[in-house]
């Protein structure tokens, strides 16, 4: 259940991690998934979704972040605390409704994508077959604020 943020954009992220010489077989890989969901989605959808209901009842938002669930509920115009939600909604999914979802929310949009990787192990001229490329600094990713 990606986030809303209240210009319309979603937000959603994972991470991959793999060697040098495997990147682009990976990056090909995660993209294929968001545009062809179907791909794999029946041998790992009930077992994500367990995990993800697992998550969800064990997580509590400690004091310390009190403060922040209820800014970022304000943001969002959120009544209820978006973790509720998004529990309740996974109790009812199927996966023909996650496919649904995947299809018109997800496949075929644009995608921000972030690597993290030591540039003279990756061909930078193979990034472009993806889209834009933009070389970001490592203070602007970790900035010391």
């Amino acid at each position: 259940n990606p986030g809303r943020d209240p210009n319309g954009y979603s937000m959603s992220y994972g991470a991959i991690g793999t060697q040098h010489d495997k990147f682009y077989t990976s990056l090909d890989g995660v993209i294929g998934l968001l545009n062809n969901p179907e791909t794999g989605a029946a041998a790992a959808f009930e077992s994500s979704r367990q995990n993800l209901l697992s998550q969800y009842r064990n997580v509590r938002v400690q004091k310390e972040n009190y403060y922040g669930v209820r800014r970022t509920m304000k943001k969002f115009n959120l009544k209820e605390e978006s973790r509720k939600t998004a529990y309740e909604g996974l109790l009812k999914m199927s996966l023909e409704q996650y496919l649904g979802q995947a299809k018109t929310r997800v496949a075929g949009k644009k995608n921000i994508i972030l690597i993290l990787a030591d540039l003279k192990q990756i061909d930078q001229d193979g990034l472009k077959k993806y889209g834009k490329v933009r070389i970001l600094k490592n203070d602007e990713i970790f900035p010391n604020d």
